[in-house]
């Protein structure tokens, strides 16, 4: 039995497990490990087993869910080997998972907010160096550099309603250069 209580042992180095024993068919204890809770029966959770409904049992501060397997020969039950689950253990893991998750959504939402940022800067930068220009067109009379930046994809929403501006000064710009043209001014 002491090559089963070190195997025992060995088992319950895992974290999830709390303790293991082996019982015998009569309830009796047969092999335990050293980390087993004082509070566990082999006589409640055989009788228990044989319902198949999951066992919590709590012992101390922990709520602990029992495994009972059977260790069979052929259709016969030598033993039943008793696995002790600390549950704790899935709410600190879902604990650290959900920390986790929304530690990353706030850094992806940043990241995104920063890069939306750049990007309405960039592009924002760019049509307003567009529109100076063209207001820089119509200042200075350049008409076909101001043409030219109008035929922009993102300007053009802009670009009709400033190409009727643009008609109506031309047409007053020709009719003061007609009327000009016939005023003469003369000393009399």
């Amino acid at each position: 039995m002491a090559t089963v209580k070190k195997l025992l042992n060995r088992m319950t180095r895992d974290e999830r497990l709390t303790g293991a024993v082996l019982c015998s068919v009569d309830g009796m204890i047969l092999a335990k490990s050293d980390a087993l809770p004082k509070e566990i029966d082999c006589k409640d959770s055989v009788t228990k087993a044989s319902a198949q409904d999951p066992v919590l049992v709590s012992s101390a501060q922990l709520l602990l869910h029992e495994a009972v397997f059977p260790v069979m020969d052929g259709d016969r039950a030598l033993a039943y080997l008793m696995l002790l689950h600390d549950t704790s253990y899935m709410s600190r893991r879902h604990e650290t998972t959900r920390k986790y998750l929304v530690f990353l959504i706030i850094g992806l939402s940043a990241a995104f907010s920063i890069l939306t940022l750049f990007v309405y800067r960039w592009s924002t930068s760019r049509s307003m160096n567009k529109l100076k220009s063209i207001f820089r067109g119509l200042i200075s009379g350049e008409v076909t550099k101001f043409d030219e930046v109008l035929r922009a994809a993102e300007l053009s929403p802009i670009a009709r309603d400033l190409s009727k501006v643009m008609r109506e000064l031309r047409r007053a710009k020709d009719i003061v250069k007609d009327a000009d043209a016939n005023l003469t001014w003369t000393p009399s």
